[in-house]
């Protein structure tokens, strides 16, 4: 019996210590452990500069669309650079009523020739297209010379190269500048444009009445501003 005991004793004994031992971490454990941790940090911090760069990256561009695919769109700025829109289903799209009220639009609505706005990540001259505005009504492009002024009421009457003439509201948000072969294009006013000026406007339709506008941007060519007039060269005298 005493035997038996002792056998009984040992077997414990024994298997207490392996018990311990498997629940001891070994320092190969330990230096597992450390560099799991290091990778969990070191993927984290990847992350965050991802997302730093990918923060740095947010633009917008404004073009005509050129070419449509199923993933794709191919549109050219206003400067006449092209670049690639990329679109998924995550891409959401969004048109105006006349109102100017934005709604929910979808790409079936975006057409050859049309104009958008694209929100996205631009790398070079790729863009992953997040949101993409389709224009309803495109921006004017009209020159011609200066007809009248109304400094009260801030418009200008402009008379086209197709001899329509156009009232152009100068708002707020309008950019005016100057155009000279010297000094190429400089910041000006509306303070600085006088009748007879022959100017470069981008300008939004005025739905309400025909052949008004708000100016978006005015360009004025000073070269062939009534002001800049050349004195003539005097006839050298005969002697």
């Amino acid at each position: 019996m005493k035997k038996f005991l002792l056998i009984i004793i040992i077997t414990f004994f024994f298997l207490s210590k392996s018990q311990v031992f498997a629940v001891t971490p070994s320092p190969t454990g330990f230096n597992l452990i450390d560099k799991l941790e290091k990778i969990k940090i070191l993927k984290e911090k990847v992350a965050t500069k991802v997302s730093e760069l990918r923060q740095n990256e947010k633009s917008a561009v404004l073009g005509t669309v050129l070419d449509i695919t199923d993933d794709t769109m191919n549109i050219k700025s206003e400067k006449g650079t092209e670049f690639n829109i990329n679109t998924t289903e995550d891409t959401l799209y969004f048109s105006f009523d006349k109102s100017g009220k934005r709604l929910e639009s979808t790409k079936s609505k975006v057409t050859k020739g049309g104009l958008i706005s694209v929100f996205g990540f631009l790398q070079g001259n790729t863009m992953d297209g997040k949101y993409i505005y389709i224009e309803t009504v495109s921006p004017l492009h009209l020159v011609g010379k200066i007809m009248d002024i109304d400094r009260k009421n801030f418009t200008l009457t402009l008379k086209s190269q197709s001899q329509e003439e156009w009232i152009i509201d100068i708002e707020n948000f309008t950019r005016t500048n100057s155009y000279s072969p010297e000094e190429k294009t400089t910041k000006s006013g509306f303070s600085q444009l006088q009748p007879g000026d022959l100017i470069h406007i981008i300008a939004n339709n005025n739905e309400k009445e025909k052949n008004r506008a708000a100016g978006l941007r005015i360009v004025k060519f000073v070269e062939f501003s009534p002001s800049n007039t050349v004195s003539p060269t005097p006839t050298p005298s005969k002697k």
